[in-house]
């Protein structure tokens, strides 16, 4: 049915792009990529069964162990159970937000403050976001400004995006940090608050070309045999796409992408990760990730003394910054005295709210059942804002 309701516009755009992929085969490329296809499950195979005959054989060793070894390992605790959030209650955060004076706001985008099947059909008609950004609701928009313009807080939108998109969707609100390609580009909220159009770059972030060239050979592979499927680079990482591509082979052929990827870049400075959800494999730098980001933004002087801090995200790459708000309630610093030096005042409590986007084993405590209820807890503390 949505095949033949197409409009003649998309329905053009998949012949094309479909016509352009047949062409780029020969008969004996066709065949050359079914024989090595025929090989590799083979091989997978073999692994699968290899894997179940030592699992069987740990099973029995573990069974024939000492018999105080037992209850633990049978009866111990989950950990898939103890890693679940509970439901986030929003009145308790909304009254620890009211009698904080210093605020420290992190939100995910895409997935969090966007509905990630909104993302991925713009994705599908676009291939990118460089020109065609893709935006928050205006509703969404309005509560971030309001949040941002309060002198108590600093809000940060972190991304996988490049700096451009989040410029182009984010860039005119004023006093909200933006940390694009996971923090690999940051703008603080200080040099929004000063007009400055300028990103800084990771500093310690190395770069190796070796492991781009590498993957973009591996990748390229997959792409020729995926129907719907693309690349894109940014300046920290390369991105595999395939939310075009026949749903079930594109996730198959991702799970596989990203093996053949953690084996050939296991020397790189690099971490690959797949993400079913929004139909990607990614390779980016190790140095960078949305902890590191989280982390240097509690490190700041001004936020050093911060007794709220909200993270809020949906994926893996925001388990980081989970991990990164939860380290530093645990060790805060001292605040910054004159000329930066560590004062003896007292860390005041900080009381920590980080929050997932769908329920799931995370390292987040709370949980909101999708973007709709980010929303709703954006309002709820934008009526505070509102109301001073």
């Amino acid at each position: 049915d949505r095949a033949l309701s197409l409009d003649r516009r998309d329905s053009a755009a998949r012949m094309s792009k479909d016509v352009s992929f047949v062409g780029a085969h020969t008969m004996t490329s066709w065949v050359n990529l079914f024989v090595k296809d025929l090989k590799r499950v083979v091989l997978a195979d073999a692994e699968r069964h290899a894997a179940a005959a030592g699992a069987g054989a740990e099973e029995e060793a573990a069974e024939a162990g000492d018999e105080d070894d037992g209850p633990v390992a049978k009866g111990g605790p989950r950990p898939a159970q103890a890693l679940l959030p509970r439901r986030l209650d929003v009145e308790p955060l909304v009254r620890a937000y009211r009698r904080a004076s210093r605020r420290v706001i992190c939100f995910g985008l895409d997935g969090t403050l966007i509905p990630q099947d909104t993302v991925i059909t713009h994705l599908k008609e676009n291939h990118d976001f460089v020109g065609r950004g893709q935006a928050p609701s205006p509703a969404v928009l309005h509560c971030l400004r309001t949040l941002a313009m309060d002198p108590a807080n600093d809000v940060t939108v972190l991304s996988g995006r490049g700096a451009s998109d989040m410029h182009a969707i984010l860039g005119s609100i004023d006093r909200l940090g933006l940390a694009a390609e996971l923090g690999y580009l940051r703008r603080p909220a200080a040099a929004s608050a000063a007009g400055s159009a300028a990103w800084d770059r990771h500093a310690s972030a190395t770069d190796n070309a070796q492991w781009r060239q590498e993957a973009k050979s591996v990748m390229h592979w997959y792409t020729t045999r995926t129907n719907g499927s693309y690349s894109r680079w940014q300046e920290s990482a390369a991105v595999w796409c395939y939310h075009d591509a026949d749903p079930d082979f594109g996730r198959f052929q991702g799970v596989q992408l990203h093996k053949q990827l953690v084996q050939q870049l296991a020397a790189y400075p690099v971490s690959v990760v797949h993400s079913p959800s929004k139909c990607t494999v990614e390779v980016r730098i190790r140095a960078v990730n949305k902890g590191v980001t989280t982390d240097a933004i509690l490190c700041q002087a001004n936020n050093r003394q911060a007794d709220f801090v909200l993270c809020c995200g949906d994926d893996h790459s925001d388990e980081f910054m989970f991990a990164a708000a939860i380290a530093r309630a645990r060790a805060p610093l001292a605040p910054a005295g004159p000329g930066g030096v560590k004062a003896a005042a007292p860390v005041p409590s900080r009381r920590t709210f980080n929050i997932t986007v769908g329920r799931k084993q995370s390292r987040a405590t709370l949980y909101v059942e999708d973007t709709r209820q980010v929303l709703f807890l954006l309002q709820a503390l934008t009526q505070h804002a509102l109301a001073l």
